[in-house]
């Protein structure tokens, strides 16, 4: 049995019906003892079902309401005490500081705004739109591959083809129409980007798979099955994790083979999160990790995740798979094999370890006026195949030409004699809090590469 107090009446809650009204007085006399025990004080804590596990949205917080404020449909425990004070507080308040030291320390080295995003569950997607509106916005064009499929009907006009890199055959003047139309995108034109590479990832899997075999190394029947097998095998890794995937694998799901269960995994992909706010099920439509790797591949940018959700915190670097491969316009693992994998949808790259460097890079780190004079930025920077490839991320000009080299993902163009032209590709920031997710952005006249 409990008491509890609902829009200012007391009922007595149990295996049954209410409190009778003969057994009202007693349980008021009650409630005045434990109130004069107390201080006189009503203490009162939100309920909320068990399983809802809520978007730490800040709007979701604006909404929150007093006991005073409740309506008849609020229900609030009474003569609830405070737990005591646990020996690890101290522990996760040096935790919260370090998660917080994580997105100070990159806002701070790139000169960077963080930016709170409001997307009642699509939040991950409202935080990558950002990122991509911030270039659509500076530059009229988030890079040729990602224009092309946000912006299908634009993009239909254009000529031209993608390359190993990406790049595209477009001319100056189609580089400058692009510059001078305004365009936004929101979620929803990521979700519908995500949905369309999971589905190319799973249909080249079996080539992907057989790409590696040579002449008759195995019968057709093996093929055959380690296609079957490939296509399997990026389902569940596409499918991979614990927040908001354990449905996947539970109750009605529980035993049905794998592509019925990745049908349903896309639908929630393809689908608002916001009508199902608060519910049990709302998690299921959240983005994370995953889906971050899906579209950096599928639009051709480089994400950076600035990960304080999970145990093990950090800069993550989201881009595409040749993109972690390439050296100046070669690939460190050019052979026949990458010939014939080269124009097929591959997995892209999630790589953690990323570290903030200062003053180093042969001249890549941007120097910006500050009051008092001037101030050396910081890039973000990780090291990829077998340490044979540098992935860096740093703030440049919006007119500088590495801002226009990566506006086409093309090898940026310098005269430095001697020196292997890097790739350049757009380049954004989400930031991964427990249930949520922010974005850092630059400020005007600047872009992330």
């Amino acid at each position: 049995w409990r008491f509890v107090e609902i829009a200012g009446g007391v009922t007595e809650v149990g295996r049954g019906e209410a409190a009778s009204a003969e057994k009202r007085p007693a349980l008021e006399k009650a409630r005045a003892r434990r109130r004069r025990a107390d201080g006189g004080a009503v203490r009162s804590v939100p309920v909320r079902d068990a399983g809802d596990t809520r978007d730490t949205d800040d709007d979701d917080d604006a909404k929150s309401v007093s006991s005073d404020a409740s309506d008849s449909s609020d229900v609030v425990i009474v003569d609830e005490r405070p737990a005591r004070p646990s020996p690890d507080d101290d522990a996760r308040g040096a935790g919260a500081r370090r998660k917080r030291d994580l997105v100070t320390a990159a806002s701070s080295a790139l000169d960077l705004r963080l930016r709170s995003e409001h997307g009642m569950g699509n939040c991950m997607f409202c935080a990558f739109s950002s990122g991509v509106n911030t270039w659509l916005g500076s530059k009229g064009t988030a890079g040729s591959v990602a224009d092309a499929a946000l912006f299908p009907q634009t993009a239909a006009a254009d000529t031209g083809t993608h390359g190993v890199h990406g790049s595209k055959s477009s001319s100056k003047s189609n580089t400058s129409n692009r510059t001078h139309e305004k365009k936004t995108i929101t979620w929803a034109h990521l979700r519908a980007n995500l949905v369309t590479g999971l589905r190319l990832l799973v249909r080249d899997a079996p080539a992907l798979a057989v790409a590696s075999l040579h002449g008759n190394e195995t019968s057709s029947k093996q093929t055959k099955k380690k296609k079957k097998l490939a296509m399997e095998i990026a389902m569940s890794c596409l499918m991979e994790g614990k927040e908001g995937r354990e449905w996947l694998t539970r109750g009605a799901l529980k035993n049905v083979d794998v592509a019925t269960r990745f049908e349903k995994y896309v639908s929630a992909m393809a689908s608002d999160a916001a009508p199902f706010a608060g519910t049990h099920t709302w998690v299921q439509y959240w983005g994370a990790d995953n889906e971050i790797v899906v579209l950096a591949s599928r639009l051709r940018v480089a994400v950076v995740c600035v990960e304080t959700a999970t145990q093990t915190q950090g800069f993550f670097l989201g881009v595409p798979a040749d993109v972690a491969e390439v050296v100046g316009d070669k690939n460190v693992f050019e052979n026949e094999e990458h010939e014939k994998r080269k124009n097929l949808t591959r997995p892209g790259r999630y790589m953690p370890g990323g570290a903030l460097e200062f003053g180093t890079g042969g001249g890549d780190v941007s120097v910006g006026k500050e009051t008092g004079g001037t101030r050396t930025r910081g890039v973000l920077r990780w090291r990829a195949a077998r340490g044979k490839v540098t992935l860096t991320v740093r703030l440049v000009k919006t007119g500088s030409k590495a801002a226009a080299a990566a506006a086409e993902s093309t090898l940026v163009s310098n005269k430095n004699n001697g020196e292997k032209k890097p790739l350049v590709l757009p380049a954004l920031i989400v930031v991964h809090r427990p249930g949520h997710f922010d974005s850092l952005q630059p400020k005007e006249g600047y872009v992330l590469v």
